[in-house]
């Protein structure tokens, strides 16, 4: 009997320590595999575009989409989970990118041929503002004071106009001022939101390469421009800066090829196409640090982020979305993914709720619920 007994203790004694040695790596975990378990989003509303939706830009509770050649949709989303259209506005140009410019109820839109402005109110209508060329493909807006000289009766008016800042894939950054200038309303009255003027005072570009993405790290002052194969520079655009009002003051090479990015906290995140997503140290401007970066197999076209309080999204073109906290800032914690195919954009419309473009569902809205 007491034979018996030893040879089984010794028998479950070898059965056990795989067991032991499972359990301890499994609650090791894997940092490309989702920290928790249970649904990290929620699918609260859909919205069918009619053409394929290449960008949003969320303003309040309308959200305005991009269309290509069906132009620009302007959606209520005071309710998410039933988005309302309120108007389409037929564009000559095909919209790829948009931005807004709140003080200046204006709303950028990229084209294959330029930037063109367009109107915002009760609806939407195209202005003068064109400029630039059909390579640009993001753009950061900075609202802006200026004593102006009227075209209309050379008097000299205090307007708040926009500092545009624009990646041209061929040329860099380009930095135009837009300001509303006075003209005649269609009765004929003098309307100093009618009409507007621009400049383009200065261009930047590092090591003579195009620009994908731009972001701010310090207001208009200190800004992260994506620069492809390059990797990141970081740069100071304020007027009288060495000479020229722009300068690149540092650079990083990132894994892959910088396509977007993001600023938070003092670090940088950067969709990275084949390098998935990095992050990069930037509370020292002269001197940005490599943190980590972050991939799945298969995930090699990372090309979109965004960012609200300390969730982050991250869009690769064929594999859908991915999920962060980034709550201990340098230090993204994947949460999980929604898969989609052919994703454009992701867009946060507040704390918890994402509204994302792709080329089959349309606009899909997203609550996160970590």
């Amino acid at each position: 009997m007491t034979t018996l007994a030893r040879f089984t203790l010794r028998q479950g004694l070898l059965l056990l320590i795989p067991l032991l040695i499972t359990a301890a790596l499994v609650g090791c975990g894997s940092p490309n595999e989702p920290e928790e378990d249970g649904e990290v989003y929620s699918v609260i509303g859909n919205y069918t575009t009619r053409g394929f939706p290449r960008d949003v830009a969320v303003n309040g509770s309308d959200l305005y989409v991009s269309e290509n050649d069906f132009g620009i949709t302007r959606l209520d989303i005071s309710n998410p989970a039933n988005p309302i259209v309120v108007q389409h506005l037929l564009t000559n140009l095909a919209p790829t990118r948009l931005r807004i410019a709140p003080w200046n109820n204006l709303l950028i839109s990229v084209h294959r041929d330029g930037v063109q402005g367009i109107f915002l109110g009760d609806t939407m209508s195209v202005s003068n503002l064109i400029f630039g060329s059909g390579s640009v493909y993001d753009a950061l807006l900075f609202p802006d004071t200026l004593t102006v000289t009227s075209s209309f009766d050379d008097e000299s008016y205090f307007s708040v106009g926009t500092r545009v800042l624009r990646c041209d894939w061929n040329d860099g950054l380009h930095v135009t001022y837009v300001y509303p200038d006075s003209g005649l309303d269609n009765e004929g009255e003098r309307d100093p939101n009618f009409h507007f003027f621009y400049e383009d005072p200065f261009e930047m570009s590092l090591y003579s390469t195009g620009a994908r993405g731009v972001t701010s790290i310090d207001g208009f002052h200190t800004i992260a421009v994506a620069v492809g194969d390059i990797g990141v520079g970081i740069g100071e655009t304020d007027e009288g800066v060495d000479g020229s009002c722009g300068r690149f003051i540092s650079d990083i090479d990132t894994p892959g090829e910088a396509w977007e990015l993001v600023h938070a906290e003092g670090y940088l995140y950067v969709a990275d196409q084949v390098g998935g997503m990095c992050v990069i140290d930037v509370r020292n401007p002269l001197n940005p640090e490599f943190v980590t970066s972050w991939k799945l197999s298969g995930l090699d076209h990372a090309w979109n982020i965004d960012v609200q309080g300390d969730k982050l999204v991250l869009v690769d073109e064929y594999d859908g979305i991915f999920f962060f906290d980034i709550s201990t800032p340098g230090s993204p914690v994947y949460k999980g993914n929604l898969e989609f195919e052919y994703t454009y954009a992701a867009r946060f419309i507040n704390d918890e709720t994402v509204v994302v473009a792709t080329k089959k569902e349309g606009l899909t809205f997203l609550t996160l619920n970590y």
